[in-house]
């Protein structure tokens, strides 16, 4: 990620900064994630190999355009490659979590409202809601080789949504 993209990145939530600032901003990222460059250029270099990505599941994206003589083109396609990777392997988990939610709720009076982003709303009667809460935490378990942190939260709307 460049200079360029950090300046859009703090300015497209109303921050004002400048270029000094973003640089700033890169080094402090860099020198507390240093692996994340690694992994970029592991993944890049892999689809330059293969021509395509997988999500840790396995699911695969083929981007031949990485391979093009075209710059921008061939920059497109690396972050195509790294986005693909993380986003991709994001979106698999969130489907797996809710299918392991459905058949938990099955015999229940609870049902899944929606899903957004890594959000998943259940509508549960007052008496279930703390059992179903319970069991929504564990969901995550097993997943991945990483913990995923599953915060559960309870209230009448979303507007009183309180931990549980």
């Amino acid at each position: 990620v460049g200079l360029d993209k950090f300046v859009a990145m703090a300015t497209e939530g109303g921050a004002t900064i400048d270029n000094r600032g973003a640089k700033g901003l890169m080094t402090a990222f860099y020198e507390a994630c240093p692996e994340i460059p690694l992994w970029w250029k592991d993944e890049i270099e892999f689809c330059q190999e293969n021509l395509y990505v997988e999500t840790w599941f396995g699911r695969r994206r083929y981007l031949p355009g990485i391979l093009h003589p075209n710059r921008g083109l061939r920059e497109a396609a690396e972050r195509e490659a790294v986005n693909t990777t993380a986003q991709g392997t994001g979106a698999d988990v969130i489907k797996l979590v809710l299918r392991r939610v459905w058949e938990q709720l099955q015999g229940t009076n609870s049902r899944i409202i929606l899903s957004a982003h890594d959000d998943v709303l259940v509508e549960a009667r007052e008496d279930e809601a703390v059992q179903v809460g319970e069991v929504l935490a564990g969901m995550t378990r097993g997943l991945l080789p990483i913990e995923l942190p599953v915060t559960v939260k309870i209230g009448h709307n979303w507007g009183e949504m309180e931990d549980a």
